[in-house]
């Protein structure tokens, strides 16, 4: 019944007011054609973005061996660079729709360019801030410095704390970080001074083993050798590992026990599950072995 009196009313307007009528069947019409296609193309393009996104990730999952860190990490960029191409494709759909609306209302476009200048410089300088977050966050896609899936380190320059977290999203405003504790931290772009990535193609792992100083270093060496040698051997973990762990030797002499360092290089996205299973390892090696470890002793300090 409501559609019905509707569309009478609408018939009686238009006889009434045919330059209404006339209006409506004309620029009416495509504005409402210029609206719905907007916002179809937007969508669509939206679609194709992310269809792309899941091809290029299916891609990246099929490279094995030595590669498929490198294809994984670009795959992480291309999704931070498409998340931020549909934002830019979202607001030129919109601009160019408006446009073209206003134009069909009968708005001058030449009347309205030189205020709107006027008041574009003033937002400019009123949203400086805004502007300088855009421009920090196309340098940090188009260089590569982070990509989605990344953990890094937000910090001040020349500090070796701050907010640390894995990139969950980036937009050229903001960058959106998940910490361990599973807050959600979102950083302006603008404001990353200093930015630590963590898992940029390669890590370096570094495991401390502090032993008694009773005990016979070279042996201990000998035994280490031995285990991370059979890790490196793993079929497991040789895609892991980049190369063979190397035992350095005595890195420090403390107060009742001597520390001897194992470094290998490794997947910056496997860096903590590879430093479990070596820390777990040398820990059964050595028992095996009958060598102790130390716990880190402190000396106490001096009391005047």
């Amino acid at each position: 019944m409501s559609v019905a009196v509707g569309a009478v009313s609408a018939t009686v307007l238009l006889n009434r007011f045919p330059d209404v009528g006339s209006w409506a069947r004309d620029q009416g019409l495509e504005i409402v054609i210029i609206v719905s296609g907007a916002v179809v193309l937007n969508r669509a393009a939206n679609e194709i973005l992310r269809r792309y996104v899941r091809r290029i990730g299916s891609r990246a999952e099929q490279v094995e061996g030595s590669r498929r860190a490198r294809a994984v990490a670009d795959t992480r960029r291309m999704e931070a660079l498409i998340q931020a191409s549909s934002w830019v494709i979202s607001a030129l759909i919109s601009v160019v729709a408006a446009t073209m609306v206003a134009t069909r209302l009968g708005v001058p476009l030449a009347t309205v360019v030189p205020p709107a200048t006027v008041a574009g410089v003033a937002v400019g300088f009123g949203a400086q801030r805004v502007v300088q977050d855009v421009l920090s966050g196309f340098f940090l896609l188009s260089e590569r410095q982070l990509s989605v899936g990344d953990t890094v380190r937000v910090a001040s320059p020349g500090s070796v704390t701050g907010v640390k977290g894995v990139v969950e999203e980036v937009t050229l405003r903001v960058t959106r970080l998940r910490t361990t504790k599973g807050e959600v931290v979102f950083v302006p772009n603008g404001e990353i001074r200093q930015l630590i990535n963590l898992s940029m193609e390669w890590a370096q792992l570094v495991v401390d083993v502090p032993l008694r100083a009773v005990e016979d270093v070279n042996a201990a060496i000998a035994r280490l050798d031995t285990v991370v040698a059979a890790m490196s051997a793993d079929e497991f973990w040789q895609e892991v590992l980049l190369d063979v762990p190397r035992v350095l030797g005595v890195q420090a002499i403390e107060f009742g026990a001597v520390r001897v360092r194992v470094v290998a290089r490794v997947r910056a996205a496997d860096q903590d599950d590879a430093g479990r299973e070596m820390r777990l390892r040398i820990a059964e090696g050595l028992a095996e072995a009958g060598i102790a470890t130390a716990a880190p002793m402190l000396v106490p300090a001096a009391t005047s």
